[in-house]
């Protein structure tokens, strides 16, 4: 296995859509796969397959006048870590860090005038 590359991904994002009045309502959620891969050359710097699932809904208006998205990514706290190095001074041991953000939640409004 080469550094850095999973040997499968994959994403599923299936939505909903619905007219309530004179809004529209969009339910989505992304269900995304990546397989097991090192982060170094170290056989040690495996980090475990991983599915991450985020969701989110979107009210709009159907005259394409505005939207609000909210959102939350990371529902399964999944660690996803960018690169581990071994640390040349203190044998054994290594640094990393972290791609990911944990879940967090945001929100967002857009305007067309």
């Amino acid at each position: 296995m080469l550094p850095f590359a999973p040997r499968w991904t994959g994403a599923v994002v299936p939505s909903y859509f619905r007219a309530l009045g004179p809004v529209g309502m969009n339910l989505a959620v992304d269900v995304l796969y990546r397989d097991e891969r090192f982060l170094d050359l170290d056989y040690r710097s495996l980090q475990p397959a991983r599915i991450e699932i985020n969701a989110r809904i979107t009210l709009s208006s159907l005259a394409e006048t505005w939207d609000l998205t909210l959102a939350v990514r990371n529902i399964t706290r999944e660690v996803v870590w960018q690169q581990i190095l071994d640390q040349p001074l203190a044998p054994g041991n290594f640094a990393a860090w972290r791609q990911d953000r944990g879940s967090f939640f945001s929100a967002s409004l857009a305007m067309r005038f």
